[in-house]
């Protein structure tokens, strides 16, 4: 008789017993899981840990300087002014300003960064790191150096909790290369602490089928210490142990899951009604009138805001949203039912709390729901994981059976659908990754450039050195201040000022006081035009728009100088016109040059601008070079304007200070000069600002002595003599 079963080609013998053995072998689908499982980890730590940690260690100060500074100083504040009585909160405490004015609102924002108490964990943690001998901005950059690993082990552990090792893996290398809106992941803040905390928690209670009741009552103990948010999740950890265990199936997790809810209950009466100072309370219903209404507005503002940073992300955060739904109702239907059930009840206890959060009337609409948001996003994922392992394994049987010939001849869509699917989840996959890559390295490159600044500790030492007890400073920044704060200021008395409290009879009272002795402000160059008239934290640039929607607009424009230094590939020439005609017969340049050899030129202009010399002076500035460079000013006579002429296009130039003569000071504050810009790409044309400290200081100390003690980085330190 003839058989039937299909003949094997003895070139793939081999081929096909080791197909086979891989088919019979259940430990080496245990070996490919782990395999999946630590690449998938690792190429999470890869991607995400460069996210957040190339921008950290390549930048003067942390990435978000306005809130790194607010969670040092608080950190401080526990250590030194742990009653926040110290000279400086004091006296910020008595500047009253008219209730609902722009003065007021100024006020408000600069105390927000002062003030409020929100995670006295993380303030701990970093005390104790400071007692091993760290600065405080080093145990600050330490916590967040921790931060990938940190939320890498929380989310492998939690996926590989619901959905197993291999879609655990497949799900880490997705998720390797997602960018999420507002807050995000790549930055370590308390809240993003308090959320890896949860994640561990609620794995943690999976795991034990509910029964964790010391990690949900300790853990809850700790996310509420480490962030307001914190009550949130310990709310949903207290609601999954009861769904997962059973109230009544488990005695000992329903008292935990209900002490845990009379803690969160007892931590909101405490912050009500005790008064703590500084400490903030999270108001669940707004106040004023008609706060019903005021929390449905609210919604829509926040559903708003959602949809236009989705948009925005979309092509890196789920590729096709309507594939991406499609794959994960595939990955729940394709799991054990012993699996899917514990999935889907945090699913559906997030998407509970999530839709009550859209109700929560904020300054920042969607701001908490974005918070709170990506661990559901990583369930998910473990979803589409689950989907590409169940088509693998599909597709590995058909493979397998196809080699013992177990199939008849010829294809067909019947025999082979585990292959077409796979190539469709791969290829949605790779195409998602692809995307979400792009977003990755602009998003890093966005947080090294966002808020450029550079605060040297030299000012605020130098300030200690030459103040007396009782002296005062004025600040003129809400980033400034915390930074001096940080370095001891607080011991000193302090007057916070913006031009909206020009006039008021506050600004007066305390201007006016004969022992304002300092003033700390921006470096002229931290400006540009666009800055004029708007917040200060409103200045700087905003995360890239990766597709155009009329839902978001992205503030482009940078500061003058970048981290206290100026690139010249950035402007074409810069002209100086000082006050007067004495100044010494060189102006001399502070360069670093980071690339190959070039030369910059000095040309003397006539009142209109018209050059006098036909070649100017020249200086060569050595490949490597970092100093003074000098420039002769032959013949400069009466001469009304000096005009730099910059390399062209060549980004390693950078310049630190421009000077005349042997000044001690980066800039010209000797010929209370003004710099003119003229930038290579703009369309707002020159920018000018001014060396002038009468142009810089509030007009009641116009006519007081200053002189300028140390103008270094991005700020400038001022004596005031009366």
């Amino acid at each position: 008789m003839t058989s039937n079963k299909p003949y094997l080609h003895p070139s793939r013998s081999k081929l096909a017993v080791f197909m086979l053995a891989l088919d019979d072998s259940a430990r080496l689908r245990r070996s490919l899981g782990r395999l999946l499982f630590a690449g998938g980890l690792i190429l999470w730590l890869s991607v995400q840990g460069a996210l957040m940690l190339v921008p950290l260690w390549t930048r003067a100060l942390p990435p978000e300087v306005d809130d790194s500074l607010t969670y040092v100083l608080k950190s401080v504040q526990m250590e030194e002014c742990f009653k926040q009585d110290c000279p400086a909160l004091q006296d910020l405490r008595r500047q009253h300003y008219p209730q609902g004015s722009e003065a007021q609102r100024e006020k408000g924002l600069a105390d927000s960064r002062i003030f409020p108490v929100y995670h006295p964990l993380l303030s701990l943690m970093m005390v104790g790191l400071k007692k091993l001998g760290l600065g405080w901005m080093a145990t600050y950059k330490a916590v967040w150096t921790v931060g990938p690993v940190f939320f890498a082990l929380a989310f492998a552990y939690l996926l590989a909790t619901l959905w197993g090792l291999p879609a655990a893996g497949i799900a880490l290398s997705l998720l390797a290369f997602k960018v999420f809106p507002d807050t995000g992941l790549q930055r370590v803040v308390p809240s993003n602490l308090a959320m890896g905390m949860a994640v561990l928690i609620w794995a943690r209670i999976i795991s034990c089928n509910g029964s964790a009741i010391w990690t949900l009552i300790v853990g809850s103990l700790l996310m509420m210490a480490m962030h307001p948010i914190g009550r949130i999740y310990a709310v949903m950890a207290a609601v999954l142990a009861l769904s997962v265990s059973g109230l009544y199936r488990d005695r000992r997790a329903g008292i935990a899951a209900l002490s845990v809810l009379f803690l969160v209950i007892l931590a909101f009466l405490v912050f009500k009604f005790a008064g703590i100072p500084g400490f903030v309370d999270i108001h669940i219903l707004p106040s004023g009138k008609l706060p019903l209404l005021r929390m449905i507005m609210g919604a829509g503002e926040s559903a708003w805001e959602i949809l236009g940073e989705i948009l925005r992300l979309e092509g890196g955060l789920f590729g096709s949203f309507a594939l991406f739904c499609g794959v994960t109702v595939m990955g729940f239907l394709t799991t054990p039912q012993e699996t899917r059930s514990p999935a889907a009840k945090i699913v559906l206890i997030y998407l509970a709390f999530l839709f009550a959060i859209l109700f929560y009337v904020s300054d920042h609409p969607g701001d908490v729901f974005f918070r709170m948001w990506i661990p559901l996003v990583v369930v998910l994922f473990g979803a589409v994981g689950r989907a590409i392992w169940y088509a693998l394994g599909q597709t590995w049987g058909l493979t397998v059976r196809c080699l013992k010939g177990d199939l008849r001849p010829g294809i067909t869509f019947q025999s082979a659908w585990p292959v077409a699917l796979l190539a469709v989840l791969l290829g949605y996959s790779l195409h998602m990754m692809v995307m979400g890559g792009e977003q990755v390295y602009a998003t890093e490159e966005f947080m090294r450039h966002r808020q450029p600044l550079d605060f040297k500790p030299t000012q605020p030492r130098l300030l200690l050195e030459k103040a007396r007890q009782g002296d005062r400073v004025l600040y003129t920044s809400m980033m400034v201040m915390p930074y001096y704060f940080i370095h001891g200021a607080m011991k000193l008395g302090a007057v916070y000022y913006h031009s909206a409290m020009q006039g008021t009879k506050t600004a007066k009272e305390w201007l006016n006081r004969p022992d304002l002795h300092f003033a700390v402000t921006y470096n002229p160059t931290v400006y540009h035009p666009t800055f004029e008239g708007v917040q200060e934290n409103r200045w700087w640039i905003t995360d890239p728009a990766f597709r155009y929607t009329p839902l978001y607009t992205p503030r482009t424009n940078r500061p003058i100088s970048m981290e206290g230094t100026i690139s010249s590939s950035r402007f074409r020439h810069i002209d100086i016109v000082p006050k007067g005609w004495n100044f010494p017969g060189v102006l001399r340049l502070l360069i670093k040059n980071m690339g190959k050899g070039t030369e910059v030129r000095l040309l003397c202009l006539d009142r209109s601008g018209t050059s006098i010399q036909q070649k100017g002076t020249k200086a060569a500035i050595p490949a490597g070079f970092h100093g003074w460079i000098r420039l002769p000013l032959k013949d400069a006579g009466k001469r009304e304007r000096f005009r730099i002429i910059l390399p062209a296009r060549k980004p390693g130039i950078l310049i630190g200070g421009i000077v005349f003569g042997n000044d001690k000071h980066r800039w010209p504050w000797a010929q209370k000069a003004r710099l003119t810009f003229m930038p290579v790409y703009s369309r707002g044309g020159p920018i000018t600002v001014s060396f002038d400290p009468a142009d810089i200081l509030p007009a009641p100390l116009g006519r007081k002595k200053i002189s300028v003690l140390d103008d270094s980085g991005s700020s400038v330190l001022f004596r005031i003599d009366q």
